[in-house]
């Protein structure tokens, strides 16, 4: 600027010894050429202000994604989760799941028949991931002994262990606390439900965990239960979730889904996986199952979609029940349907940024 200024002088200058009236100067003969000389000037020394932080509208949820995004997690147990990231991408979280009796996989990698854990190991080779964590709140004793121990603190040292894990994650965690508690094979009631539930959040909350959003999870593939009837609160409940199974219970989704929109919470698939059709079909696979899944999440708004990447065969626990193979990556159209979705800017993968988007 002080360039800008001694030219402006010497420009002023030069008009006077040429015999331009001063006043005349100023007002016609030199305003327009100093004025447009020293703009010109300025634009070259100027430095360009740096573009503002993005500021996160107030009105999101925790964890909860800007309209339009979706953030893409996909489960469930290690073994998928290294297939699926060796084989298409890295998502922007991952699945696990755990119970409040036994804490499967948090210390060490455990076999089950229903997968393998092993969360240290995961988590130190995925960095900048969320993750989404399915809390079981029912054991051997069968669910009803088991709600009231949760409930009268029979388990809180447990929950104490939980809390210290999930704190030290250091990362954005949705925990689906006694996930899927409509699934009428959990023999859950509501009332017991209800006050594990909360019984859990106080808990976790009373150590004060900040890296936590709270997740009310219903079953909805049957209206035989009334979700409503197992609501904990709204102070309890961060997000809305369902599973997506079956396509011919859409009806029973958009219930849910209404929920979240009358408590104003953001809506998650917490779990999916296209049961009895698989991947294997191809295209038929993508246009029966595959395509009204994305559509109901564009229909409805839905901020994470949760992908149970198996082939439901090899798991002891769900052979021969009728699940299917339904690996993304074992059928070369699904693949190439599904990358050619989710590689849309509007999903959310692992970055450097994804913990400011998701407001972490």
């Amino acid at each position: 600027m002080k360039r800008a200024y001694l030219i402006c002088f010497l420009l002023m200058g030069l008009q006077l010894r040429l015999g331009m009236a001063w006043a005349g100067g100023i007002s016609f003969g030199m305003t327009g050429a100093v004025h447009n000389k020293i703009r010109e000037l300025d634009e070259k020394v100027r430095v360009p202000a740096p573009p503002a932080a993005a500021v996160r509208s107030p009105l999101l949820g925790k964890y909860e994604p800007e309209d339009g995004k979706v953030l893409l997690i996909i489960g469930q147990d290690k073994a998928a989760h290294d297939q699926y990231i060796s084989d298409i991408g890295t998502p922007g979280g991952l699945m696990f799941y755990t119970s409040v009796q036994q804490l499967q996989g948090i210390s060490m990698q455990i076999n089950a028949d229903s997968g393998t854990w092993d969360f240290p190991v995961s988590f130190s080779i995925y960095p900048e991931m969320a993750i989404q964590v399915g809390l079981w709140m029912s054991g051997t004793t069968g669910a009803e002994d088991d709600l009231d121990r949760i409930a009268n603190g029979i388990y809180d040292t447990n929950l104490d262990t939980l809390g210290n894990w999930l704190r030290n994650l250091d990362r954005p965690v949705y925990l689906r606390v006694g996930y899927e508690f409509d699934n009428p094979d959990f023999h859950y009631t509501a009332e017991k439900f209800i006050q594990a539930y909360q019984h859990v959040v106080d808990h976790l909350r009373s150590q004060g965990l900040t890296n936590v959003a709270y997740v009310w999870h219903s079953w909805a593939q049957s209206n035989s239960i009334t979700a409503m009837d197992y609501y904990p609160g709204d102070s309890y409940v961060d997000w809305v979730g369902l599973s997506f199974f079956f396509t011919r219970y859409t009806a029973n989704m958009e219930d849910i889904a209404a929920i979240a929109v009358q408590h104003n919470k953001p809506l998650m698939i917490a779990e999916a996986t296209p049961d009895g059709i698989g991947t294997l079909s191809g295209q038929s696979s993508w246009d029966d199952w595959f395509e009204p899944f994305f559509d109901f999440i564009s229909t409805n708004k839905v901020k994470v979609i949760s992908y149970i990447n198996w082939d439901w065969e090899t798991i002891p626990k769900f052979a021969g029940q009728g699940w299917g193979n339904c690996r993304i990556q074992n059928n070369i159209t699904v693949k190439g349907n599904w990358i050619s979705e989710t590689s849309q800017a509007k999903y959310l993968q692992s970055s450097t940024t994804l913990y400011s988007d998701l407001g972490f």
